[in-house]
């Protein structure tokens, strides 16, 4: 279950899910109106949910064997490597990248 993932070399770097999404996690909800039509509505206090156990960072070598798995304690939209550093985002509730070194 891939989100997003990048190259650096002979290695594939990829952030994948530890587990399912629960109801802390989401966004966004389903509300079923007097109108008996659904609507989306935001669930405001999940975006000030900065922690989670939901993301893995795992690194692959060019075979496709796992060599390496991060657990991540932040919420990932995206991830670039420029030079020797990961750039993890996280676009919907803290606003911020968070950086990783790459060593060796």
């Amino acid at each position: 279950m891939g989100r997003e993932s990048t190259t650096t070399n002979q290695y594939i770097w990829i952030i994948t899910a530890a587990r399912k999404w629960n109801k802390q996690d989401r966004l966004r909800t389903l509300i079923k109106g007097d109108d008996g039509k659904w609507h989306e509505e935001e669930v405001e206090e999940n975006r000030m949910r900065y922690k989670t156990d939901l993301y893995v960072l795992e690194l692959f070598n060019s075979q496709g064997e796992l060599l390496y798995k991060y657990p991540l304690a932040h919420y990932a939209d995206g991830i670039r490597i420029i030079n020797k550093k990961i750039y993890i985002l996280d676009k919907n509730r803290s606003m911020r990248f968070h950086i990783y070194e790459i060593s060796a």
